[in-house]
């Protein structure tokens, strides 16, 4: 199953609970040879929602709120701005003036999320952006929008 088709609660039942009495379930992690191992950390503390981090976070603190979505998945529009209108609608009601933006490696969640908002800076990552066609490209389309605040290119291991 796949992070992105959990509901919430059954996402915050992953790893370390906030109320001991209830049962967690085993973070697990899968390797790029296959094998599925448990995640584990040195320390550990629940999942939390982007509420709770804006709550409990000093507000002097700053956020790159990077909007992640499945490289391999093309999603439509409506989907998206389903999406992208939940975060910014925890955002608008709880980051208050902390410093923040926004980034992803999906093109059409850039492109919507400024479309939905002028407030924070957006971001725009063009390393998995395959559709969008080269890194020249993309430097082109940013450079056009006026509104893109910098880009973000993968890097390789020699």
């Amino acid at each position: 199953m796949r992070v992105t088709d959990l509901l919430l609660e059954e996402f915050l039942s992953y790893g370390v609970q906030k109320e001991p009495h209830k049962v967690s379930k085993p973070l697990l992690r899968r390797m790029e040879d296959g094998r599925v191992l448990t995640w584990s950390t040195e320390e550990d503390d629940y999942l939390c929602t982007l509420q709770e981090v804006f709550e409990h976070v000093s507000p002097h603190l700053g956020f790159n709120i990077e909007l992640k979505f499945d490289d391999n998945i093309i999603y439509p529009s409506v989907n998206l701005n389903r999406a992208l209108q939940a975060v910014l609608q925890v955002v608008f009601q709880y980051a208050g003036n902390r410093p923040l933006f926004f980034s992803t490696f999906q093109p059409d969640a850039a492109r919507i999320t400024r479309e939905l908002q002028s407030v924070y800076p957006k971001g725009e990552q063009p390393n998995t952006m395959i559709r969008e066609g080269t890194h020249s490209t993309m430097l082109s389309m940013c450079a056009k929008s006026m509104t893109c605040m910098g880009l973000c290119q993968k890097s390789e291991e020699f």
